[in-house]
């Protein structure tokens, strides 16, 4: 995914965990956040929930597996802006991504 952002004029920093996440997000201004559920440490969703705490400003799109059981959990979340359903077509990320940057600019 970063590699299909990259080619459609973004600069896309990736990291492996959400406390990484959150360190890059403490560092300076991000534009938009997305996460998996599933990372090593905590989850997508704790993840949601520390990042709007500190931005609640900041779009945050969630990947989730089809059919997963947390999945009517998660979407009650309203500490996330948009889902998407994996697996998931890289244009149509692209797409949301110029949606919601283009929304918020």
């Amino acid at each position: 995914m970063a590699n299909a952002l990259g080619r459609a004029g973004y600069d896309p920093d990736v990291v492996e965990c959400g406390e990484d996440a959150l360190r890059k997000f403490n560092e300076g201004p991000v534009d938009l956040v997305i996460s998996d559920y599933h990372l090593p440490g905590m989850d997508g969703l704790e993840l949601a929930v520390r990042i709007k705490t500190i931005s609640g400003r900041t779009p945050l799109v969630l990947a989730i597996e089809h059919g997963e059981e947390s999945l009517e959990e998660v979407g009650k979340s309203r500490m996330v802006d948009y889902f998407v359903e994996k697996p998931f077509n890289l244009n149509f990320m692209v797409s949301l991504v110029r949606k919601i940057l283009n929304s918020v600019n």
